[in-house]
Parts: structure tokens; C-alpha cells; sequence
């Protein structure tokens, strides 16, 4: 009986880990996921400029302020396409989203 719990509690023991790093991993994911939701807004006003005045906005670096206190950073390239981001999970990453590709990615 007391080889079963020992057995039992050194599993346990052992999956802690990767429960916490299964947990982190779906925290991510759902941070992400929300961040992109967030940016989507902006990048649906974005376009609306787009379509009212020709051309996306030329406020380079321009710092716009998301509902949930996020700051995205929005900058017009030299081809008229357009870069919005923010601030990523760790150091020196960033979530963008391309007006060429029409994506979000994470990078850094």
C-alpha cells in the first residue's frame, strides 16, 4: 500500500511540470488571441481611413492606445503598405500584424 502512494505521489510530482508548462502554454495562446482581437479593431479603422481619404495614414510610429490599455505602434512603409504592433510575451518580441500579408505573427 505505501509503494502505491509513494509511486503515485512521485508521478504526480513529475507531470507538475509539464501540467504548468501545458497551463502557460494555453495562457499564451489565449493572450495572443486577444491581442490579435484587440489590434483587429485598429486595423479595421485603419482601412476605413484607407477608404475615406485614398491612402492609409502617414503618422509614422504613431503610438494608438487599444481598449484594454494596450499600445499598438503603427507605421506607413515606403510601398503604402502599413505595420502594426506591440509589445510581445518576452523581450524583444512583438506581435505584428502586415497590411501585405493581411496577418498577425509573432516576432523577435
Amino acid at each position: 500500500m505505501k509503494a502505491h502512494k509513494k509511486i503515485l505521489i512521485a508521478a504526480l510530482i513529475l507531470l507538475l511540470p509539464f501540467l504548468a508548462i501545458a497551463l502557460l502554454k494555453l495562457s499564451i495562446a489565449a493572450d495572443f488571441r486577444s491581442i490579435v482581437s484587440e489590434g483587429n479593431e485598429i486595423v479595421e479603422q485603419i482601412y476605413k481611413y484607407k477608404c475615406e481619404n485614398g491612402s492609409f495614414p502617414d503618422e509614422n510610429f504613431k503610438t494608438i492606445q487599444g481598449k484594454k490599455k494596450s499600445e499598438f505602434y503603427y507605421s506607413k512603409n515606403d510601398d503604402g503598405s502599413f505595420v502594426l504592433w506591440t509589445q510581445g510575451f518576452s523581450v524583444g518580441e512583438s506581435i505584428e500584424y502586415d497590411s501585405n500579408t493581411k496577418e498577425w505573427k509573432r516576432a523577435g
